[in-house]
């Protein structure tokens, strides 16, 4: 991994994420490379951004990923268990279908 700052080479590749998510470009753009930390020493509080480096914005990258398949996936089948469960079954596990008969 690199452990340089990560410049993004433009907002060209968030555009239809970014579209998809209902957010604007920068927003994400920010959120994926940078992290607020909140800092208190005695009775005083700091607020810093940090640039993220390659590795931590992989993290941060996968995590929005796992975090968007799982509410996708629980909406589906909050939706869709009543019909399934009608025929057939849902395997949870590969995404088929088993029937029941």
């Amino acid at each position: 991994f690199n452990w340089f700052p990560v410049v993004l080479m433009g907002n060209v590749m968030l555009a239809f994420p970014a579209f998809l998510l209902g957010i604007d470009q920068t927003r994400l753009k920010e959120k994926l490379t940078s992290r607020k930390m909140d800092s208190k020493w005695g009775g005083r509080s700091e607020s810093i951004d940090v640039t993220l480096n390659v590795e931590q914005a992989c993290y941060t990258r996968d995590a929005l990923a796992k975090a968007l398949h799982t509410r996708l996936f629980d909406f589906l089948v909050e939706v869709q268990m009543p019909a399934i469960f009608q025929s057939c079954c849902l395997s949870v596990y590969n995404y088929t279908l088993i029937k029941t008969d």
